[in-house]
């Protein structure tokens, strides 16, 4: 597994780096001058939403996944939301992803519980 993990690295480095060079640095540049400096608080400000649902999601979590470190509990979740965005699984794969890589622990179904009520409460949240 550590093959696939270096090569979809790899493939995740080389991407950006690619467009970078197909868009051209001073296209970019004059775009980002476009949008301003007004657009950095707006990344922060998703940063720190970020964190603030890590938190709540380690609270899900069932007693032995609590004890993970903050900022691993932080990494799998950033996969999962990646894996949601990149994939057409409608929300679903990153779920999945997350706990697989919560399975890799502990058992998995007590990482397959904290995963369940994180997307129940999401869901609660759209009615």
């Amino acid at each position: 597994m550590r093959k696939f993990h270096r090569a979809t690295l790899l493939f995740g480095l080389l991407l950006p780096a690619s467009l970078i060079w197909k868009i051209g640095l001073r296209v970019l540049w004059q775009d980002m001058t476009l949008l301003g400096w007004g657009i950095v608080p707006l990344i922060l400000s998703e940063g720190v939403v970020d964190l603030v649902h890590t938190l709540g999601w380690r609270y899900c979590l069932s007693g032995p996944h609590r004890a993970l470190s903050f900022f691993q509990i932080f990494r799998i979740r950033m996969v999962g939301t990646s894996m949601n965005y990149i994939t057409p699984t409608a929300g679903l794969g990153g779920q999945v992803t997350k706990g697989a890589l919560l399975s890799l622990n502990h058992q998995g179904v007590k990482a397959a519980t904290g995963d369940i009520i994180d997307k129940l409460r999401s869901f609660e949240q759209l009615k």
